[in-house]
């Protein structure tokens, strides 16, 4: 008996690690989806906030709880997020943005953006915690364990390169 508790808490453990895994791999593709889409939208002009709002949008599947609120103070559904879309990439200062679709990682996503004459190269780098590894964490020394400090955290970047080339089409 005391075999098989043993050996369920060793399968429990492996299982939450491959699912916390399974996250990040998903926040690796999607973080590296985010910077091919900033990197499109470089190319054609956009300015720093709107690239910001681009990499948000790409990564709000793994984005975390929505802390958007609705008039009664409940969250707003996934749906109604998707249909927030339009509106978010409409807006034109961070604060108005933020009241319309705010999760819970994007304040920890980043785009960093490199040019030159011939290429442009984005960085999104995206924050966030492991969540069964921080938990454990906190369960086995909360003493130890303050709010700012988390040693479980996960820096997933992306980084994607496109060569420009309208330089070829509008120079006279």
């Amino acid at each position: 008996m005391v075999e098989s508790v043993i050996a369920l808490f060793f399968v429990l453990v492996i299982f939450l690690f491959m699912v916390d895994l399974l996250q990040a791999m998903k926040a690796k593709i999607l973080v590296e989806y985010a910077a091919a889409k900033c990197a499109r939208a470089r190319a054609v002009g956009y300015n720093d906030f709107m690239l910001t709002k681009i990499a948000r949008l790409s990564t709000m599947p793994v984005a975390g709880k929505c802390k958007t609120r609705k008039e009664d103070g409940s969250t707003i559904s996934r749906s109604t997020a998707s249909h927030r879309m339009g509106q978010y990439l409409a807006s034109e200062y961070e604060q108005q943005a933020d009241n319309i679709l705010d999760f819970e990682y994007w304040d920890d996503t980043s785009v960093k953006v490199d040019s030159n004459s011939s290429e442009i190269e984005v960085s999104v780098l995206q924050r966030r915690p492991l969540p069964f590894f921080d938990s454990a964490a906190k369960l086995i020394d909360k003493r130890t364990m303050s709010e700012s400090a988390d040693p479980f955290e996960l820096r997933v970047n992306g980084l994607s390169k496109i060569g420009v080339h309208y330089l070829d089409y509008l120079t006279p």
